[in-house]
Order: C-alpha cells, then structure tokens, then sequence
C-alpha cells in the first residue's frame, strides 16, 4: 500500500506532523491498525519528494475522479541531473506542440531513497487511456523534430540508470 501525502511546503508538512504527534486518539488508532498490518507487513519506506514545476505537463486534474497512478521512477547517474533536466524540458516543448493528451507531475526525491531520482506521477481515469497513447506518441516524435528525435535517446542514455514503470490503483 501507498500513502502519498501533498503538503504546500515543508513548514505546513512539520506542522501536520505536531498536529498528529499531539493527536492522541489518532496515535492510538494507528498503533492499533499498525498491529493488525504487522504480520502482513515485511517492511515500510518513506519517501519525501519536491514537486518540480518546471518539469511538469499538462492540466490540472480533478485527482478525485482519477483511479490509476502510471509512476514511472528515474534514477539518474551522479552528477548529471541538470543534464536529464535539460533533456525532460526538450520533451516537454515536444509534448506542449503535439497537444499531447495527459498530464503529469515530476518530484524531485529528496529523502528515502538513493539520489538523484525523479518519480513523475500520470493520473489516470482508466487503464484505456494507455489504449492511445500510441497515437499520442507519434505525433510527439513528430513535434520533437529530426534534431530532437535523434538528441533525446542520447540524452538519456547519458544521464539514466534505470526506469521502473509501475501502474499503481489508488482509493482517492
């Protein structure tokens, strides 16, 4: 199970965490339910990330009527996140003149796990919207031009470790 949280800063997360700390019916509640998870449970993570604007596409979407998370995870070589930076903001003016179809939000990772690594959330209604894509796709190569076709791949063979894909079904 994920557990994804949004905060408008930092100082509003710290200030949600005193709140539950104080919260003593709450704390309660959570040892409770914690103690029934814990046989199923083989370990727990938390993973805090930035919301990066500038990396982002799309509109803004009505989160509760999504039902899919695509979560795609890049884990960047050291020393060259300006460099995949660069490289996702040459796809973004792709996608902007392609009129591509989804929205997505990138997080920087800043605690939790290795760095530097970039995890970029697509809200999805329904699992046919990946049905399209292929379309989609196309015309983004397209927009991307044979100069930017040919850079991209290089691109990110240079400055990636690895992506893991994921599609996550989420209760809003």
């Amino acid at each position: 199970a994920w557990f994804i949280v949004g905060y408008g800063s930092y100082a509003e997360w710290e200030a949600k965490q005193n709140e539950s700390d104080r919260n003593l019916a709450l704390k309660k509640e959570i040892d409770r339910i914690s103690l029934q998870d814990g046989e199923h449970l083989t370990g727990t993570r938390s993973i805090l990330g930035s919301w990066r604007k500038d990396l982002s596409f799309g509109a803004p979407v009505e989160i509760g009527k999504m039902r899919y998370f695509r979560m795609r995870t890049f884990r960047i070589k050291q020393g060259q996140n300006k460099a995949f930076e660069e490289g996702v903001k040459l796809a973004l003016g792709g996608y902007a003149k392609s009129g591509y179809p989804a929205s997505f939000a990138f997080y920087e990772v800043v605690a939790g796990m290795g760095s530097p690594t970039y995890i970029v959330l697509r809200p999805m209604m329904s699992l046919a919207e990946l049905d399209g894509m292929e379309a989609a796709e196309k015309a983004f190569q397209e927009a991307l031009g044979e100069d930017g076709r040919k850079s991209m791949p290089k691109v990110f063979a240079d400055t990636v470790n690895a992506v893991e894909n994921q599609i996550l079904v989420f209760n809003p």
